[in-house]
């Protein structure tokens, strides 16, 4: 049987070691922009180090280093990634920008690529090919997120990294999972809470603007906000109502909710979309129920259930009953529906809130790949999660929503292990999923309102 080629590191990285390694790699950042007294190697810990280096968003290296004493690792690891040229090498305007990122693995076990599906989560696992004979080769977890890999699509970069054909793979040597802690160093570094829901809320307030436009989205890679976007101003009051929920903020949602009440009222339509960012707004006290009703006139919410379940939770027994009953119906073909959960809270309908609630906790991964994640997609989705959490509040299903709020948890962008992203971007917000690092402000409001107690 062979054994994991890199060093373990065995546990999580205490506070006081994530200080240290924090400091050493902020002053290796320093160094490599001027070149001046090489800094001192500061203690680190007996195992494997990975550094990756970035800047504006690109990987522009990735070494590990196994060679000499635990400090010397790092620096070894450091200066070789510095001279890494498969991804270009560094072009002197990067050395400003350039971030960096160390891990250790924390946990490798031995995996049958056969049941990948059920073994593997991507942007949590990394993969690594243990060859006798060859090269091992190993990818790290962040390999995923950059890529948006599932686990099949994870084994396929495996299999390109190693250059063996992907059905060749399991027996060209034992294929390995492994976790791992890290510590990132920017040339930026963040402020404000360190994590939880105050660090989300923090960053929910700083994507209202002076006149209360609420942003559509976040790269905190290519340092990009998106103004705009589908279903911009039903999100925008998703944020609006976390913002109230959490407290804090009065004059941000002030702005924000006449802003969102002038957009609405100018948007017009009567399509189910339409009419469902209506209901959005009305949740969020931008607009009175009146004027949600008499814009259902005629209308036809009723054909899509998910805006007209969003419907009925913003007027609950003021919805027409015709309404809440297609929403009821849809039931027998779509039981996942949360917002039909939310309704039926809203509506006082007791026997629907209980016949929704089990679908949505019998869809939370208790156990395995990504736990606590709603099993909506192959990868969870951190909204979907999030709002299957806010509908399963108060429900007799105490585990799926304690595990679907540690699911949420784990994905949170922290600066401190997160070099890829701009810390003042990104600190505090939850991603559209543990594989894709876009940060669109309605999936950190509705992880907001599921955490809150």
């Amino acid at each position: 049987m062979s054994r994991f080629p890199w060093g373990a590191l065995g546990r999580a990285l205490s506070v006081r070691e994530r200080g240290v390694l924090g400091r050493s790699l902020s002053a290796m950042l320093r160094w490599q922009r001027d070149l001046g007294r090489w800094p001192p190697l500061a203690a680190a810990p007996n195992a494997t180090p990975f550094v990756s280096l970035y800047a504006r968003g690109v990987l522009k290296g990735c070494m590990g280093s196994q060679e000499g004493a635990p400090a010397e690792r790092v620096a070894r690891a450091f200066l070789l990634a510095l001279g890494d040229l498969r991804m270009g090498g560094l072009a002197p305007a990067d050395r400003d920008e350039l971030s960096i990122e160390l891990a250790y693995v924390t946990e490798a076990r031995k995996i049958a690529l056969g049941h990948a599906r059920t073994l593997i989560a991507p942007g949590e696992d990394g993969l690594a090919l243990v060859r006798a004979g060859a090269p091992s080769v190993l990818l790290l977890p962040e390999v995923a997120r950059e890529e948006r890999l599932d686990a099949d699509g994870l084994v396929d970069a495996l299999a390109r990294k190693a250059d063996v054909p992907g059905a060749a793979l399991e027996g060209a040597g034992d294929v390995w999972a492994f976790k791992t802690e890290s510590v990132a160093a920017h040339g930026a570094e963040s402020s404000g809470p360190p994590s939880g829901v105050d660090a989300a809320a923090a960053w929910l307030a700083a994507r209202v603007g002076r006149d209360g436009a609420v942003s559509f989205s976040v790269d905190a890679r290519a340092r990009d906000i998106q103004m705009s976007g589908p279903m911009h101003l039903g999100r925008a009051a998703v944020v609006v109502r976390a913002l109230e929920a959490h407290g804090g903020y009065a004059h941000t949602v002030s702005r924000a909710r006449r802003w969102l009440a002038q957009k609405l009222l100018r948007a017009g339509g009567t399509t189910p979309e339409a009419l469902g960012e209506l209901a959005l707004g009305a949740l969020a006290g931008a607009l009175p129920s009146r004027t949600l009703v008499e814009r259902l006139r005629g209308a036809d919410v009723a054909a899509v259930p998910w805006h007209a379940a969003q419907v009925v939770a913003a007027l609950g027994m003021d919805a027409p009953s015709e309404i809440w009953d297609a929403c009821v119906r849809d039931l027998d073909a779509r039981p996942w529906a949360p917002w039909t959960a939310i309704a039926a809270r809203a509506r006082g309908d007791r026997a629907a809130l209980a016949r929704v609630t089990r679908a949505l906790a019998a869809s939370i991964h208790l156990r395995g790949p990504h736990a606590g994640g709603a099993a909506v997609a192959a990868v969870p989705e951190v909204a979907l999660t999030a709002i299957a959490a806010e509908a399963l509040a108060g429900s007799r299903h105490g585990a799926a929503l304690r595990a679907a709020r540690g699911f949420l948890q784990r994905a949170q962008i922290d600066a401190t292990r997160r070099a890829v992203l701009d810390p003042s971007l990104g600190h505090g917000a939850f991603p559209l999923s543990p594989v894709a690092d876009s940060l669109r402000c309605d999936v950190t409001a509705h992880a907001v309102l599921a955490l809150l107690p």
